[in-house]
């Protein structure tokens, strides 16, 4: 696993719609377990894949309350409705 390079605003892919994701495979999942030891080594409680230079509608979060405890979520195509 590595740590991913958090992008900032203004760059250019955070400006961007992501792509719908249409495979789940072992590329997916290397990419969600760097995005959480990414999201470990930061202060947060989620990242979006954009956040680390993935045009890609992919969104993890880790609700643990205590230190050492993992409440892992992923969110693939998230879609906002009214």
């Amino acid at each position: 696993m590595s740590i991913l390079r958090i992008r900032e605003y203004p760059e250019e892919i955070l400006k961007r719609t992501a792509d719908p994701i249409k495979n789940v495979d072992g590329t997916l999942q290397a990419l969600i377990e760097n995005m959480f030891e990414t999201l470990y080594a930061v202060p947060g409680l989620g990242l979006a894949a954009p956040q680390v230079g993935e045009p890609i509608r992919l969104f993890v979060y880790d609700l643990a309350v205590r230190e050492g405890e993992h409440d892992r979520r992923i969110i693939i195509n998230p879609t906002i409705v009214e």
